[in-house]
């Protein structure tokens, strides 16, 4: 009998050995898959930065250029000129508005992170 308890121990102890074998090295692919898209993430993120600097640093030059060359062209005093110029600096602000609306809108941020995908898997 003792020895049929001892066999039977051992395999349960081999069995359970293995189970954790087999959960560690589960546990080890679930977080390099995790660790995977957490630098696909970093690195969309990055770009969407570079992407931001680049446009902004780009579109400021070329708005301050346009700006001074058609200021320059509107005919008339420093009043005209004055009121172009102003014109033109609240269709700036109306552009800037509605690009970073663009950008930041809670539906775009949920489709490139993809959340809105494991939401459709969860309900």
């Amino acid at each position: 009998m003792g020895s049929r308890l001892n066999n039977v121990t051992d395999g349960i102890n081999s069995f359970l050995h293995q189970v954790v074998e087999n959960s560690a090295a589960q546990t080890k692919i679930k977080t390099t898959v995790i660790y995977v898209h957490l630098i696909e993430t970093l690195r969309e993120i990055c770009l969407l930065i570079l992407a931001i600097s680049v446009f902004s640093v780009i579109g400021g030059i070329g708005v301050f250029l346009l700006h001074v060359a058609l200021i320059m062209w509107v005919p008339g005093g420093w009043a005209a000129k004055a009121l172009a110029g102003g014109i033109l600096g609240v269709i700036d602000i109306l552009v800037v508005f509605l690009v970073l609306r663009f950008l930041f809108s809670e539906k775009r941020w949920m489709h490139m992170f993809k959340a809105d995908e494991a939401v459709r898997k969860v309900t």
